[in-house]
């Protein structure tokens, strides 16, 4: 699935593997996952496990924005980092943070 344009996705609607995909949670060491999407005016891909993706599309929803312009946010912020180890860091650090729970990445998986 490719995001279009900064704010181009609806983070109620992204397809991602749901909170009853068996094989993400049977499998700890379940493959990455490889989405494409273009921000500020490039375009990249990021890799990330099936649990990371739930949390990414949980935060979007929680923080009102798009997967597209969270990442925009975190592309902004990570300096030399890697992109897809800069968003795994920002999703721990929103958990930790509290401003995402359990109940919430529950509730935008099951969309």
């Amino acid at each position: 699935m490719t995001d279009h344009g900064r704010d181009g996705s609806d983070p109620q609607t992204d397809t991602l593997p749901k909170a009853n995909d068996t094989k993400s949670q049977t499998e700890p060491d379940a493959r990455p996952l490889k989405r494409s999407f273009r921000i500020d005016g490039h375009s990249t891909s990021i890799s990330l496990e099936p649990e990371f993706w739930r949390v990414f599309r949980a935060l979007a929803v929680v923080e009102k924005q798009s997967m597209t312009a969270l990442l925009g946010a975190i592309d902004r912020e990570r300096g030399a980092q890697n992109l897809s180890s800069a968003v795994r860091v920002a999703l721990l650090n929103a958990v930790l943070e509290g401003r995402i729970s359990a109940l919430d990445i529950e509730a935008a998986s099951n969309h």
